[in-house]
């Protein structure tokens, strides 16, 4: 059946040595972001991302906060 999901997704972005690579763009996607999240709790959230260099990575650290959205999936699940 149908099934329609909330996903949030943030994006950072690099440029500096030792970090991702300039142009380069990382995307993390949320399941289920908390209802009513504000554009002022998403800014914070990506803000201490980058602050607190949170995630390890091979391709160097995350130095931007790019984007941070919510959006509603619907998905057709025709088998399982």
């Amino acid at each position: 059946g149908v099934v329609n999901k909330d996903v949030g997704f943030i994006q950072f972005g690099g440029g500096f040595p030792q970090s991702v690579p300039l142009g380069k763009k990382v995307t993390l996607n949320i399941e289920e972001p908390k209802k009513g999240v504000t554009k002022a709790e998403i800014d914070a959230a990506m803000q201490t991302v980058v602050e607190n260099n949170v995630f390890n990575s091979t391709g160097g650290d995350l130095v931007e906060a790019v984007e941070g959205c919510l959006r509603t999936v619907t998905r057709d699940v025709v088998a399982e």
